[in-house]
């Protein structure tokens, strides 16, 4: 089964709001993944993210905190060459143990970035 899930609200978000990754992990968009298996991230032309690190709580609405592999690194996910043209690329697949998650951009990023997301159980 497939699930598109763009342009997802959280509760405080107006209607007509796009959801935002953001350099600062309160205010970027939690991507809800629970009782799914993957999913892809699409970044628009013109994005200028380099990285993205990976936050995740047990359910959507609990605490995110860092999420990790199993050598102790943090779990990143560099886009820069691709992302400006707007490009597609697969959530990391330890994410999917956890019930949501966050992608905090790179400091050099713009403020908020739009994103869009699909994803598989």
């Amino acid at each position: 089964m497939t699930m598109v899930r763009q342009f997802r609200r959280r509760p405080d978000e107006q209607q007509g709001d796009t959801p935002q990754i953001t350099k600062v992990l309160g205010t970027t968009a939690p991507i809800d993944i629970e009782e799914l298996a993957s999913g892809l991230l699409y970044l628009p032309t013109g994005t200028n993210v380099t990285t993205l690190t990976y936050f995740v709580a047990i359910a959507p609405g609990q605490t995110y905190v860092a999420l990790y592999d199993k050598n102790g690194t943090a779990v990143t996910q560099t886009v820069s060459a691709a992302a400006a043209a707007g490009a597609a690329f697969p959530l990391h697949e330890a994410a999917f143990a956890a019930g949501a998650v966050k992608l905090i951009a790179d400091a050099g990023a713009d403020a908020s970035n739009d994103f869009q997301w699909s994803v598989k159980a």
